[in-house]
């Protein structure tokens, strides 16, 4: 069934849960920053986490679909299975830093799958890389603008210092190389 604004109602299900999902995200990566004096990656991810939040926020703004987390303090959640989840990996993830970091890795290991290559919506939760067809259980989400942060170091940005992303892609060796942070 396709609403007034010309989604589906499935879809409109999808990016509601997608709202809270990305919420509980932020909301736990904060939650353990502030436990962990703002250890990384967890105060680096709560940025990018509110980014994806906001832009699934704008989105349901824009098709008039109820905001799930309206009203809602962090850390409660609309959905129960979510809810749920929070709960369980906040109180995992306060029995040690090393704990909090397996608990991150399960996060983000829950509904993502990386795929190298490029890629093209194929349809309602469907995404064609090369031959591969990938079909998303709940909702397909572009997470761009993602960026490496630099520590603020005098002269670092003009150095034109490598990130993840350089490192990645690169065909040759340096003759030098200087690992800063690498967390």
């Amino acid at each position: 069934v396709v609403g007034s604004a010309g989604i589906s109602d499935q879809v409109r299900a999808d990016l509601a849960f997608a709202r809270d999902e990305e919420r509980v995200a932020r909301d736990l990566y904060r939650a353990l920053a502030d436990k962990y004096n703002n250890a990384r990656p967890f105060s680096n991810i709560v940025n990018s986490e509110s980014r994806h939040f906001d832009a699934v926020g704008v989105l349901l703004k824009r098709y008039g679909i109820a905001d799930p987390s309206a009203g809602k303090a962090a850390g409660s959640y609309a959905n129960a299975e979510l809810q749920k989840l929070y709960d369980q990996w906040l109180a995992q993830g306060s029995a040690s830093l090393a704990a909090a970091y397996r608990v991150g890795v399960e996060l983000e290991q829950r509904d993502i799958a990386l795929v190298r290559g490029r890629g093209a919506i194929d349809g309602e939760r469907r995404v064609r890389v090369g031959d591969e067809v990938l079909v998303a259980r709940r909702a397909v989400m572009v997470a761009g603008g993602s960026t490496a942060a630099l520590p603020p170091i005098t002269g670092l940005a003009d150095a034109r210092p490598w990130t993840n992303r350089e490192a990645t892609v690169t065909k040759t060796v340096p003759d030098r190389l200087l690992v800063l942070g690498g967390g």
